[in-house]
């Protein structure tokens, strides 16, 4: 292991920066979302639903849900988080409010930058509050609160709240520099794009169609966050995203209204959830509600888009990494484990990981993805398996000139080349940082380590 090794810079995504669940998700079963904790703890990526309270503050003037922690997580400037819950109350069904927003430490809890919903009569059934909080500065500890107002009614002191589908997801960072957007509109899942297209008249709207997402295939429950900033959009009041996920359908489409017409810069923001299983992903932009109702349209317009950027939300839950290490494909998994040295080697390895999947033939290729914390004394990191004959060369490997830091994402690609009754991996640390260092075990984090059969999707490219 202390021989020299090719050493591959593995693709940064742009949420490597942290914590990041964005990277290695699955599309799985269809699952129930997690139960909301008592202490309202949540996770990157994870849906939650669940019961909680409401309670009125000092000045009796709102009712706030205080406080969601982000599990292990921390900010810097300019990341951009998506923030979104379905509401109701256990009462009748019904929020006797006209607003509800959500705030967030990320934004130094600014009231002005908080995603809103308004209603003058109330809430009836479940309502959907969704939208992106930017970083304003740096943070150890990202954290949001919901905040209900402007009641239409006397209200108590306490109000039961029923939460659906809260999840959070870090979308990227403002700062990050974004891609060329392709000619042919076809984008990869959590890259950032800057570009212009051709927004073509279509009864009265302007359309650019179509754009595809490099993402094969979808399951029930899947969600996908779609959220760019529109320049070039000034004469007209509405911006509006659709896709394939929810059928074209206007009225469940996410949009953007000004009456005064869009500003340049215009955030446009939204999420789609699949209803069924299903292969291929698109979406379009649509601007409409010219200012001027009189005049004669063109044909085409110029529409520039920045920081497009797509980030899928699996349905399934995080599953605690059991003791055996026997996992199951296409499910993503969190835990403790020890990175024992082996003296021989003089490197630190975790052993071993046996995948329910059998048997396996040769030339099948498998998706291994991760995030690792507790890693930061040493500079690579390693996947071997039996698929590719515990080949070092040929195992996909991240290497760090200063250490691993926590929260770093790993995506490696394993060929089989025989066939075997099990897929069996193991992860190495070489390379400490200090070259005196010789402590064991070194306990790591691993989170949503997941396992994917990629075979017939190499073959499609």
């Amino acid at each position: 292991m202390k021989t020299p090794v090719r050493r591959h810079l593995a693709k940064i995504v742009v949420f490597a920066m942290m914590l990041s669940t964005a990277v290695g998700f699955t599309p799985a079963k269809k699952a129930a979302a997690a139960d909301l904790s008592q202490y309202l703890n949540v996770e990157y990526g994870i849906k939650y639903s669940g019961e909680t309270i409401a309670t009125v503050n000092e000045d009796e003037t709102a009712w706030s849900v205080e406080y969601f922690n982000v599990v292990d997580s921390s900010f810097k400037e300019g990341d951009e988080f998506y923030i979104s819950c379905g509401i109701s109350s256990t009462k009748n069904n019904t929020l006797d409010f006209k607003q509800i927003a959500i705030q967030s430490s990320a934004n130094n809890w600014d009231w002005n930058a908080a995603p809103k919903k308004w209603s003058e009569g109330g809430f009836e059934g479940t309502t959907v509050v969704a939208g992106k909080i930017t970083a304003t500065t740096d943070g150890d500890n990202l954290a949001f609160k919901m905040q209900f107002d402007n009641e239409t009614k006397a209200q108590r002191d306490e109000i039961d709240i029923t939460l659906t589908d809260l999840y959070i997801m870090k979308i990227g960072n403002i700062y990050e520099e974004a891609s060329e957007l392709p000619e042919d509109l076809q984008v990869d899942l959590e890259t950032p794009y800057d570009g212009t297209v051709t927004a073509n008249l279509n009864e009265g709207a302007y359309e650019a169609q179509y754009f595809n997402v490099n993402d094969s295939s979808y399951s029930a429950g899947d969600t996908y966050i779609i959220s760019y900033t529109l320049d070039k959009a000034i004469d007209f009041r509405q911006a509006v995203i659709q896709s394939n996920l929810n059928n074209w359908d206007w009225a469940t489409s996410p949009k953007v209204w000004s009456g005064n017409g869009l500003a340049e810069g215009q955030t446009v923001i939204g999420d789609f959830t699949a209803a069924e299983s299903g292969d291929g992903i698109s979406f379009k932009i649509r601007v409409d509600s010219p200012l001027d109702e009189e005049a004669e349209l063109p044909e085409s317009i110029e529409l520039a888009l920045k920081d497009l950027i797509v980030v899928k939300v699996s349905n399934s839950t995080i599953l605690p990494l059991p003791g055996s290490m026997m996992i199951d494909m296409g499910r993503n998994y969190a835990g403790m484990v020890d990175a024992v040295k082996d003296e021989e080697m003089g490197s630190w390895n975790v052993q071993y990981f046996n995948v329910n999947n059998s048997p396996i033939t040769a030339g099948q290729q498998f998706k291994i993805t991760f995030t690792v914390s507790g890693a930061d004394a040493f500079k690579q990191l390693a996947v071997q398996s039996n698929v590719n004959g515990w080949a070092w060369d040929e195992s996909p490997k991240l290497w760090r000139t200063e250490g691993i830091e926590d929260g770093t994402a790993f995506s490696g690609i394993i060929t089989a080349t025989e066939d075997c009754d099990q897929l069996t991996f193991k992860l190495w640390f070489d390379n400490p940082v200090d070259e005196d260092f010789d402590t064991t075990p070194v306990a790591m984090t691993l989170d949503n380590l997941s396992v994917s059969d990629i075979t017939e999707d190499a073959a499609t490219e």
